[in-house]
């Protein structure tokens, strides 16, 4: 069957790129020379600078979601990559997760081919993975979907 045959040329190792972790305190997203920081405050995300703006709740909980279930769905080279072959010399995003006594850093960089997957990297490792669209939508969100609209009076 098409199910069985996907599972035995599926690779066979983990695809998690990091550990799994508690919730992170602060979440940075930088995309080109843009740069947001989200931080949380009891059980409340605010903006970085900026704690009048209202931050979406419901969303950061998506894109925390989408961290959790990060998965590659395939490597592309495990060591000693040509970050620039694949849009990771000078990455789309750089996503940085400040969790308990520890920072999860992720560099995504070009589409793959024909797709809206992303090819990533964990800075440091040399390997290069592909990324899930889903995925890859939930947390490449730009500042504006993180906060709420403002009511008009």
């Amino acid at each position: 069957s098409a199910r069985v045959s996907a599972k035995v040329q599926s690779e066979m190792r983990e695809r998690l790129p990091w550990q799994p972790f508690v919730m992170p305190g602060k979440m940075s997203f930088t995309s080109g020379d843009k740069t947001f920081t989200l931080i949380q405050k009891g059980l409340d995300w605010q903006l970085a600078g900026e704690p009048a703006k209202k931050v979406n709740a419901k969303t950061v909980a998506d894109s925390l979601d989408a961290f959790e279930k990060l998965r590659a769905i395939r490597y592309v080279t495990d060591t000693k990559a040509d970050l620039k072959a694949y849009g990771l010399a000078e990455p789309t995003w750089k996503i940085v997760l400040d969790v308990t006594k520890d920072t999860r850093v992720l560099w995504l960089g070009g589409f793959e081919e024909k797709s809206k997957r992303y090819y990533a990297t964990v800075p440091g490792t040399g390997a290069v993975f592909i990324l899930d669209e889903a995925i890859s939508a939930r947390i490449t969100r730009n500042l504006e979907a993180y906060l709420e609209a403002e009511k008009k009076k």
